[in-house]
């Protein structure tokens, strides 16, 4: 009844940290959102520019993809390692959470300048942008940050407060969930590059 009642627990501290992280997510995307419109009209003419000529290529099929698609699974296993990496440190737990509210902050700052620079028509085309491969991104952060800050957590405890949990097995759970979210960004990486620049061309046709 007693170990029922601590795994109970433990799951509610657990679910209480998801909660917290998504809403650091949510909180992220809403300013992202809002912040594009704060922008000065020069800087949101950048924007429009920069959108322009990427559906431009994408329509042109002019995109190099197999730099393109070196340079997103780059980008995203070296952010994913050094998440990992601040979660080994004691310092690392706020610097994980700006990662993930980056993250969030640069999808909502997607949407609101693609409906912004296409009206009526970018409602379709930041849905097309952002589901489901962007969504994933973000589930498969929020999956790694919470791992993180876990590990982070049990590691300042063992240290400082000196209670005693199995190192060897939760530094081996974490590894894992290194391994496991590096293959879900390369997979995802791919999808992105492929498949999701494919399908953005149906956007490309109403604009």
């Amino acid at each position: 009844m007693q170990k029922f009642k601590r795994y109970k627990d433990n799951l509610y501290k657990q679910k209480r940290r998801y909660l917290f992280l998504l809403l650091i997510s949510l909180i992220g995307m809403f300013i992202g959102i809002i912040y594009f419109f704060y922008l000065s009209k020069a800087n949101k003419e950048i924007v429009f520019e920069q959108l322009r000529n990427v559906f431009k290529m994408i329509e042109e099929n002019t995109i190099d993809y197999n730099s393109s698609l070196f340079n997103g699974i780059c980008s995203n296993l070296i952010t994913c390692f050094l998440v990992w990496v601040l979660g080994v440190s004691i310092v690392g737990i706020p610097f994980i959470l700006l990662f993930l509210f980056y993250k969030a902050f640069v999808i909502g700052l997607s949407i609101s300048s693609i409906i912004s620079c296409y009206g009526i028509k970018g409602i379709f085309g930041a849905i097309l942008y952002i589901f489901p491969h962007k969504i994933l991104f973000l589930v498969v952060d929020i999956l790694l940050v919470f791992y993180a800050v876990g590990f982070s957590v049990k590691l300042i405890k063992y240290l400082f407060f000196k209670i005693n949990i199995n190192f060897k097995d939760v530094f081996h759970k974490y590894l894992k969930i290194l391994g496991i979210s590096c293959f879900s960004l390369i997979f995802l990486s791919i999808y992105e590059c492929y498949i999701a620049t494919f399908i953005l061309k149906l956007f490309t046709f109403l604009i």
